[in-house]
């Protein structure tokens, strides 16, 4: 079963949302404290692909094909708290951007760095 733009993008905001859940205890932050508003919104990168490779779907006809490593990285959230640990996809978070044509298919292989454990979930 192909994945979707839609359910890949909800997969990805799950993994981001699982981490940043445990980067504070829930007693440790009040939201009301923080200023709302104040940061610029991050621009996920562009990601380029890494080849091209048949499609599941039909063989003769090739699409592209990336490869992106799943890591933890340090990201600041907020101005007014300090840099947490999330999960990102290659060196972004939230990203990266994969840019397509409507009912062209893509194919993505995840990759876990090494001696890093899986995100919860």
């Amino acid at each position: 079963m192909p994945i979707t733009r839609r359910r890949l993008l909800q997969c990805a905001a799950g993994a981001v949302a699982s981490a940043n859940r445990t980067a504070f205890p829930a007693a440790a932050l009040d939201p009301d404290s923080l200023a709302k508003f104040v940061d610029p919104l991050p621009i996920p990168e562009i990601v380029r692909n890494s080849g091209y490779r048949p499609s599941p779907d039909d063989p003769a006809r090739e699409i592209p094909f990336y490869r992106l490593a799943m890591r933890q990285i340090e990201r600041k959230l907020h101005r007014d708290l300090p840099a947490t640990r999330v999960w990102g996809f290659g060196s972004s978070s939230p990203g990266p951007t994969f840019e397509t044509r409507s009912a062209e298919g893509l194919l993505v292989e995840w990759e876990w760095t090494a001696g890093q454990t899986l995100p919860p979930g």
